[in-house]
C-alpha cells in the first residue's frame, strides 16, 4: 500500500516518498520509525482484539456513501468532486511512476509540469480518445495537469484555486500557466486562433472578448458588404468579358476594373481589403494571446472571488460558480456568425 498523501496517527504529518515508515504486522497502520520507536508499539494496539485494519478504514471505512475522503488532510467531500474543500489536494489519485508529494515536489517524474510538456489540448483533452500505443497517461485523470495545487499562480491565487475556477480542461491550463509562472512563456492556443473573440467569451472573459468580437464582426461585416455589392460585380463582368481568362490573368484586369470605378466604389473596395486583413490578423492574434490573457483573468477572479466572500466554503462555491465555461454564448456566437456569412446570399 502507497503511504504517500496519509498521516502518520503519531506526531499527525504526511508521509513523504523519502522517509522510513514502519507498518504494524498485525494492522498495517503506518508510523515514521522515529514516531514507532518513541512510543514502542502501534498507536492501534488497543484496537488489535477488535481486529481494526488500517488498509479498510483508508479505503472508506470513515466516509459516509456518496462522498470521498482526502487523503492529505482527512475532510470529507462530496463524490464527484476534484479537489478537497479545505487543502485544495487532488481527490483523485495518481499512478505509481508520476505521483507528486503535497510538498510540491515531484517524487519520480523530473518533468515540473508533470508528464509530456507537449500535453494537453486547449479544447478539451485528445480528441480522438488518447493515443492506444501510448500507454497510461496520467494527465488525462490528474484535474491539475501535475501541478502542485499549493503553487503560487499569483499572490493570493493558489493552482488549486485556479483550477477550481477553469473547470473544463483545467489539466492543459494548469500546464500552461505552470509554464507562464515559472518562465514568462505561453503557448500557442488554436483554439483561440480559430474562434478570435468568441474563445475569449467562451471563457468568460467578457470585455476583451467583447471587444475583439465586435471589431472582428465589424470587418467581417463590412468585408461581406464589399464583396457582395461592388467585388463579386468586378468579377462577374471580368468572367463574362473574358471567357478564357486564367488565374494569373485575373489580377491585372481586376486592377483595371477598379480604375474606372467612382470614388465611392473605390473607397469601399480599399476599405473590404483592409477590413479582411484586419479580420484574420485579429484570429492570429487571439491564438498568441488567448492562454495568457486567460491567466491573467483566472487569477484575478480567484482573487476578487476570495475578497469578496468571508469563508473558504462559500469562496469554493463562488469560484464553482462564476468559472468554467459560457457554451450558450458560444452556440449563439456561431449561429451569429453562419448568418453574417450565409444572409447576403439571399439578400443581394
Amino acid at each position: 500500500m502507497d503511504f504517500i498523501g496519509y498521516k502518520c496517527p503519531v506526531c499527525d504529518k504526511n508521509f513523504h516518498a523519502d522517509e522510513d515508515v514502519v507498518v504494524c504486522p498485525v494492522c498495517g497502520t503506518p508510523h515514521h520509525r522515529d514516531c514507532y520507536e518513541q512510543i514502542g508499539h502501534c498507536v492501534n494496539e488497543d484496537k488489535h482484539a477488535e481486529g481494526y485494519d488500517f488498509e479498510k478504514e483508508a479505503n472508506g471505512g470513515n466516509s459516509q456513501e456518496g462522498s470521498v475522503k482526502c487523503k492529505s488532510c482527512g475532510e470529507i467531500n462530496e463524490e464527484g468532486t476534484f479537489f478537497c474543500k479545505k487543502c485544495n489536494a487532488p481527490l483523485i489519485d495518481m499512478p505509481k511512476g508520476n505521483t507528486q508529494s503535497n510538498n510540491g515536489e515531484n517524487t519520480q517524474n523530473t518533468n515540473p509540469f508533470g508528464g509530456n510538456p507537449m500535453g494537453g489540448n486547449p479544447m478539451g483533452g485528445n480528441p480522438f480518445g488518447g493515443n492506444p500505443q501510448a500507454g497510461f497517461n496520467p494527465i488525462q485523470i490528474d484535474p491539475m495537469g501535475g501541478v502542485s495545487p499549493d503553487t503560487e499562480f499569483d499572490e493570493g491565487a493558489k493552482a488549486g484555486e485556479v483550477a477550481k475556477y477553469v473547470k473544463q480542461n483545467s489539466p492543459y491550463f494548469m500546464q500552461v500557466f505552470n509554464k507562464i509562472k515559472a518562465f514568462g512563456k505561453s503557448r500557442f492556443n488554436f483554439a483561440g486562433m480559430i474562434f478570435g473573440g468568441g474563445y475569449l467569451l467562451y471563457r468568460k472573459q467578457y470585455i476583451l472578448g467583447t471587444i475583439i468580437t465586435v471589431i472582428m464582426a465589424g470587418c467581417l461585416i463590412f468585408s461581406t458588404f464589399g464583396n457582395y455589392t461592388v467585388i463579386s460585380g468586378m468579377i462577374n463582368d471580368i468572367a463574362q468579358t473574358n471567357s478564357n481568362v486564367s488565374y494569373q490573368n485575373i489580377y491585372p484586369l481586376f486592377m483595371e476594373q477598379m480604375e474606372n470605378l467612382n470614388l465611392t466604389d473605390y473607397i469601399l473596395v480599399i476599405a473590404s481589403f483592409i477590413c479582411n486583413i484586419i479580420y484574420y490578423a485579429l484570429h492570429l492574434v487571439c491564438g498568441f494571446i488567448a492562454n495568457r490573457c486567460y491567466y491573467k483573468h483566472c487569477c484575478r477572479q480567484v482573487k476578487k472571488i476570495k475578497q469578496s466572500t468571508v469563508s473558504q466554503t462559500e469562496a469554493d462555491n463562488e469560484l464553482q460558480t462564476k468559472g468554467g465555461v459560457n457554451t450558450a454564448l458560444a452556440f449563439s456566437l456561431l449561429a451569429v456568425l453562419l448568418i453574417i456569412n450565409y444572409a447576403p446570399m439571399f439578400i443581394f
